[in-house]
């Protein structure tokens, strides 16, 4: 899955900002509020078995993809850059 590979890396852009606990509810949010209640959904009740949950879970791997690139291209660079160089001292 494409989406894989670019949620990983953008949700390591984030925690290496600073932005660990904003990457942790995103993350929560998509895969188990999003991702496993469609794969149950799918899977169990409308009887789609394995492929349903795998729906579920791409479903929750591309939703994190995207709420974590909106909150990526929200971050102020140039704030989390002064936050950083703070910690470093």
């Amino acid at each position: 899955m494409p989406a894989d590979f670019f949620q990983v890396t953008v949700m390591s852009f984030l925690k290496s900002l600073g932005k660990e606990r904003t990457a942790t509810v995103v993350f929560t949010i998509s895969y188990y509020a999003i991702g496993v209640v469609l794969g149950y959904v799918l899977g169990s009740l409308l009887e789609l078995w394995s492929q349903g949950i795998m729906i579920g879970l791409a479903t929750g791997c591309y939703t994190l993809l995207a709420f974590s690139t909106v909150v990526f291209c929200k971050v102020d660079m140039k704030e989390q850059a002064e936050k950083i160089a703070k910690r470093a001292l």
